[in-house]
């Protein structure tokens, strides 16, 4: 895969340190730092075979990013020249007294950071840009990209708390909405997970007005099913729709139902272990009272399985070689059943534990 980058693994490294710097850094320079490391050692993984398509994502990606950069320099420039403080912490501490040249710095590093992460209004560049990736590119797109965003917005939760609560909420439900609906019109996978990346992206940002820790479950339930989904299409090497659904043909039954089992539970289909996280940030968006928003998410959630249950159905009853004589176990089919199985028991033990901790709660 990488015989045409010698030195892929240093740009690997390159990028995850960046999004390390920018996640333990206290001061908004450091912060940035880290942001354009990241983006250095991103681009030579997305560009790395020279085809044009990957080329043309690369492209896409580097003026989205640089441009959401500069906003994110020019409004950390206002904040500095309001609060004369470069420190992240002292910035959302003095909250309570923003004037209105601070309220625009904030502002436009919220904007830079939607932009980068490709969340509503900037949501357009990652079904265009995913479309052009190859599978291991494409994964670190929708997984690791996001981490340093999310961290940084977070950091300022201060000022999505008292100043822009509803509308870093309207964000993150019409997120949701929009990768719903924008994927029932895709008929190649990689653009498909890409608009998907945008409504899971939603349920994200909400997730952090409720909390660190829902945010960071979610995330991780996210990432969990990613490397699943990501790692067997990357054997498979599945592109477009109608390749994916020949992908059934002379299969048996483990490696097909492995799957879509994976594919339904990155959807939230209960009892999967794609669920668990929704359920999460929906019962502690229902105690905090947040209606409008937990109704913007489920819709957009709908809309996702939806298509999911059409690539499955269209996948299943088109092949009609579909073979269901045992052949024995490959490799690939043990690690499929493997995560399916895990995944939906894992779900379900989670979920079990949960109720029985919310139980106790109300009872005892």
């Amino acid at each position: 895969m990488f015989s045409f980058l010698p030195f892929v693994s240093f740009f690997i490294f390159l990028m995850m340190f960046g999004s390390i710097i920018s996640i333990s850094s206290f001061h908004w320079l450091f912060v940035w730092v880290g942001l354009e490391v990241n983006l250095m050692g991103f681009i030579p993984v997305l560009v790395y075979s020279g085809k044009r398509l990957m080329a043309e994502s690369g492209v896409k990606y580097f003026l989205v990013q640089a441009l959401g950069s500069s906003l994110f320099a020019g409004g950390s420039c206002i904040v500095f020249g309001s609060l004369s403080s470069l420190d992240v912490s002292y910035s959302w501490v003095s909250f309570s007294g923003l004037d209105k040249l601070s309220f625009i710095g904030f502002f436009l590093v919220m904007m830079s950071l939607f932009m980068k992460l490709g969340c509503f209004p900037f949501y357009s560049w990652v079904p265009s840009v995913s479309f052009g990736c190859s599978w291991f590119s494409c994964f670190f797109l929708l997984t690791w990209q996001k981490l340093a965003p999310f961290f940084v917005l977070f950091s300022v939760n201060g000022f999505c708390m008292y100043v822009g609560f509803w509308l870093v909420g309207v964000a993150g439900g019409l997120s949701s909405l929009i990768g719903g609906i924008g994927g029932m019109g895709e008929t190649c996978i990689r653009s498909l997970l890409g608009y998907s990346s945008v409504g899971h992206s939603g349920w994200m940002i909400y997730s952090g007005l409720l909390g660190f820790s829902t945010f960071f479950c979610y995330y991780c339930v996210y990432f969990i099913i990613s490397v699943f989904l990501f790692c067997v299409l990357g054997i498979l090497g599945s592109s477009g729709m109608g390749h994916f659904s020949s992908f059934f043909k002379d299969k048996n039954l483990v490696l097909s139902a492995g799957m879509m089992t994976v594919l339904l539970s990155l959807g939230g289909m209960p009892p999967m272990l794609g669920f668990l996280g929704k359920m999460i940030v929906i019962f502690n968006g229902m105690v905090s009272g947040n209606v409008f928003f937990i109704f913007l998410l489920i819709l957009g959630s709908l809309l996702s399985l939806y298509y999911y249950l059409v690539l499955f159905f269209g996948a299943f009853f088109s092949a009609k070689n579909f073979s269901l004589e045992y052949n024995g176990f490959f490799k690939l089919d043990g690690l499929s059943l493997g995560l399916s199985v895990s995944g939906v028991i894992f779900g379900m033990v989670m979920m079990v534990n949960l109720f029985g901790s919310v139980f106790c709660f109300f009872v005892f």
